[in-house]
């Protein structure tokens, strides 16, 4: 004896309309799921790849590129902090240039100072 063969055959649909709207709604679910899954990871991988420009802008030598700190997840917050490095790397490479300046005009004036006991 079949499970629904015990029921009338307005039960019957009820059971299979039921089952129907469950299946449907699994199905509308897990597509949903896919799309979330997919904008996310699209979004990720966006924010992966700007991040890998500015650090290769960054090892070319252009040390004023800055990378997309807009959003609240992990992500930004790892560009929060290469910007920081960036920013630190940045400063300490005008400061020694400064120091090389400085160094090079004492030099100079060192090696163009007449030497003592020469006229």
């Amino acid at each position: 004896m079949n499970f629904l063969s015990r029921f009338t055959i307005r039960t019957r649909l009820i059971i299979l309309t039921v089952d129907f709207i469950a299946v449907v709604l699994l199905i509308g679910g897990l597509v949903l799921a896919l799309f979330v899954a997919i904008a996310t990871i699209c979004g990720m991988s966006r924010t992966v790849r700007a991040l890998d420009d500015a650090a290769a802008a960054m090892a070319e030598g252009r040390l004023g590129v800055r990378a997309d700190e807009s959003g609240l997840d992990e992500l930004s917050e790892v560009a929060r902090s290469f910007n920081r490095v960036g920013d630190k790397f940045r400063k300490t490479v005008e400061e020694v240039s400064r120091t090389v300046r400085r160094l090079t005009k004492v030099s100079i004036t060192i090696i163009g100072a007449p030497q003592s006991g020469q006229t």
